[in-house]
């Protein structure tokens, strides 16, 4: 582009339709579903979300978000970093040093508002929907952050559970030839689980709407409803009737009646030293502590 840098008629135009998309981007009210790790219960807590009018959560993305997220903080802060350049290019246009011009804070918060959107936005069938999302076990705190950012009216569901029983549910999903789970895998999940219920143990902020997935099982009533109030959706918008079945994996063999049955698995002797661990221990103590608190209040 030479000659005036001042924009067009048409170009206004665009520009300005471009910032009220924007604003109405700003305005999204999605909603993310965060597991403290595999097996915590994040699938149920997204059918029960699906449930309810105008909402479909999507599933995971292998991590992608993450990368999505860590992308848009590294524009930003790179745009920052080298801010002078917009000036340098308004005053001398193709004789400005833009070798590190950035798009500025706008049009990339913008950019990826709308990436997410039209990834997300609308069900599998096409329809867009009021409250839109996905979900993703493998986000921590940063990531979380990192999506208030982009969208300051999100909520984010963070579903944790008991370690005896992930670990119990992450050997069994271990033992099932058919779902092709690595052992590593287990002991990376179990390190997450660590990880996670530590570090969002002290993380306040209103819009993370906390779940501990025993509360939802035996006192499913009082957890659903103040979800539908915590995520601003209707009262009874949840249909209850999904936790009557469980689904385990796709297809027919997934599908079985919601019941408590469990076959105990062994455990290895490197989960039982990661058992052991004094932060493991640690993490173990704030997820019972708080579950009794919040359960005794």
């Amino acid at each position: 582009m030479t000659g005036s840098n001042e924009p067009s008629l048409l170009q206004r135009t665009q520009l300005a339709a471009n910032r009220q998309f924007a604003r109405r981007q700003l305005n999204q009210r999605p909603i993310f579903i965060a597991g403290a790790s595999h097996r915590t219960g994040s699938t149920l807590v997204q059918r029960l979300l699906n449930s309810a009018d105008d909402v479909f959560i999507w599933g995971e993305n292998a991590g992608a978000s993450t990368t999505l997220l860590a992308s848009h903080k590294a524009l930003v802060d790179w745009g920052h970093l080298h801010g002078s350049a917009h000036s340098e290019w308004q005053r001398w246009d193709t004789n400005a040093f833009v070798a590190n011009l950035s798009p500025q804070q706008e049009q990339t918060d913008g950019a990826f508002r709308r990436l997410f959107y039209d990834l997300y936005g609308t069900a599998p069938n096409g329809v867009p929907t009021k409250r839109w999302g996905f979900k993703e076990v493998r986000h921590r705190r940063v990531d979380i952050e990192r999506l208030f950012r982009l969208f300051p009216q999100a909520k984010v569901v963070v579903i944790n559970r008991d370690l005896d029983d992930v670990v119990r549910s992450l050997l069994r999903w271990e033992a099932d030839a058919d779902n092709h789970w690595e052992h590593q895998w287990t002991l990376d999940a179990l390190k997450l689980w660590r990880e996670n219920t530590l570090e969002l143990s002290a993380f306040n902020d209103h819009r993370l709407v906390s779940v501990r997935y025993e509360d939802l099982v035996e006192s499913s009533e009082r957890v659903l409803t103040d979800l539908e109030h915590r995520l601003g959706l209707a009262a009874n918008a949840i249909d209850r009737t999904t936790l009557n079945v469980r689904i385990h994996s796709d297809g027919a063999q997934g599908r079985a009646q919601r019941t408590d049955a469990a076959t105990p698995s062994s455990r290895n002797t490197d989960i039982e030293a990661f058992l052991a661990e004094p932060e493991t221990i640690a993490a173990q103590a704030v997820y019972r502590s708080q579950r009794r608190v919040e359960g005794s209040a």
